[in-house]
């Protein structure tokens, strides 16, 4: 969904930490908002937003992943999608 709502769409890794299986990375995307996103239409806006993923590793590959976007500093930036009916 993010890469074709936003082009180019970079990301930096601004931390990393672990301990035993879990992986943590605190992330800082940043992309021009090109196409519809969760209802949006391309603004034409530059946008920048941080994700945090905690990752559970085994055997050498990701096993469970779980992300958490600031879509809500996100959407401040490109327009909020249309209410739900």
């Amino acid at each position: 969904m993010f890469l074709g709502a936003f082009d180019p769409l970079d990301h930096t890794i601004d931390a990393i930490f672990a301990s035993g299986d879990l992986v943590c990375a605190r992330q800082t995307w940043r992309g021009h908002h090109v196409g519809n996103f969760y209802g949006v239409p391309a603004s034409d806006r530059n946008a920048t937003f941080t994700s945090t993923a905690v990752l559970r590793v085994r055997d050498g590959l990701i096993a469970e992943a779980w992300d958490q976007i600031d879509l809500f500093g996100l959407f401040g930036q490109i327009g909020m999608p249309p209410a739900a009916s």
